[in-house]
């Protein structure tokens, strides 16, 4: 299981990745594993919310990597 997104996406202590980054690195992964014959399951990590005053949440740092992972299995034909 490859869980994404949440230290990718951080500015905290290093950890940014760019989302060009992250796809790159991940097509490797994966592929490495389908070499393997194994199964990659991507999984969304939860949320990280930054909820506004009026109740909507605000925070979209992880949509490029929800992106670049969609793009990973689709350009491939791996997934769908």
């Amino acid at each position: 299981m490859i869980e994404f997104g949440i230290n990718d996406s951080s500015t905290a202590n290093g950890r940014y990745v760019s989302p060009a980054d992250f796809q790159a690195k991940l097509f490797v992964e994966v592929d490495t594993l389908l070499a393997k014959k194994a199964t990659p399951i991507m999984v969304t990590p939860s949320a990280l919310q930054g909820w506004q005053s009026d109740g909507t949440d605000s925070n979209t740092r992880e949509q490029p990597y929800c992106d670049a992972n969609e793009g990973r299995g689709y350009s491939k034909g791996h997934f769908g």
